[in-house]
């Protein structure tokens, strides 16, 4: 698990509203108050372009038919010099 300084926050995003509202039940059965959920797709987040410090992926891109395109979204909303990271089998 991946943890966040205090004054650091996660963004979780999923095509799946089903998927967000589990996450947030979660998040809240754990007392989690710096994640925000967003529905978005991995080929067009809706994220700000440069913002992020870090972006995960899991048991993603094998599922994906363009992984390189999801990649190249993924890398436009890093900040300069940040790094994707991506996990799957």
């Amino acid at each position: 698990m991946y943890r966040v300084g205090p004054r650091g926050g996660v963004t979780a995003i999923d095509v799946s509203a089903d998927q967000l509202l589990k996450a947030r039940a979660r998040a809240a059965r754990r007392g989690l108050d710096n994640v925000s959920f967003v529905e978005g797709s991995a080929y067009a987040p809706g994220l700000p372009s440069g913002e992020f410090d870090l972006v995960f992926c899991r048991f993603l891109l094998c599922h994906l038919q363009r992984p390189a395109d999801a990649l190249a979204q993924m890398a436009g909303l890093l900040r300069e010099h940040d790094a994707v990271r991506a996990a799957t089998v």
